[in-house]
């Protein structure tokens, strides 16, 4: 990749991740209804059900999902069924907020895996690198975006959520 691609890439990340939502650098279950809300229509179910599925036990996990059923209730989203079950469920008591979440993925490598996975997606960018290898992978993007290094960023993304897989 020469120099022109790469600051190209860094400016990108910079202004969809950095930049443009910095809130998203706070609140890890915003990030995730976030994310849904710019997948296309064909990949939303997937990470609804993993997240309803994980909603039953982490308290990020029923936090994201709120705020997607908030938003597809606006009108922002589609409303899924399994979405709109969950509502009832929660609406009828079935179904409670967890006290606690057993994820202790912050904020910050949340954004770090989505930009990764977001420039492999879209840019087929390789996500790592061996330390051989010139620095022109997903995780040296992003780190050079947000001012981090390699490591910090390819940690975050070696223990990302199974949802970006």
């Amino acid at each position: 990749m020469d120099d022109l691609r790469f600051k190209g890439l860094v400016e990108y990340v910079r202004r969809n991740y950095i930049d443009y939502r910095s809130d998203l650098w706070q609140d890890a279950a915003k990030s995730w209804a976030h994310s849904y809300a710019c997948l296309p229509e064909g990949a939303r179910p997937a990470m609804l059900s993993e997240l309803i599925q994980r909603s039953r036990h982490a308290k990020l996990d029923w936090e994201a999902v709120s705020l997607i059923a908030q938003e597809a209730l606006r009108g922002a989203v589609p409303l899924p069924m399994d979405l709109a079950e969950w509502v009832a469920d929660v609406l009828a008591g079935v179904r409670t907020r967890p006290r606690t979440s057993p994820r202790t993925t912050s904020a910050r490598d949340s954004m770090f895996s989505l930009a990764v996975y977001d420039l492999r997606s879209r840019f087929g960018l390789s996500p790592t690198r061996n330390e051989t290898s010139p620095a022109h992978s997903a995780c040296d993007v992003v780190a050079a975006a947000g001012g981090f290094t390699y490591k910090t960023v390819e940690r975050a993304w070696t223990n990302r959520d199974p949802i970006l897989s």
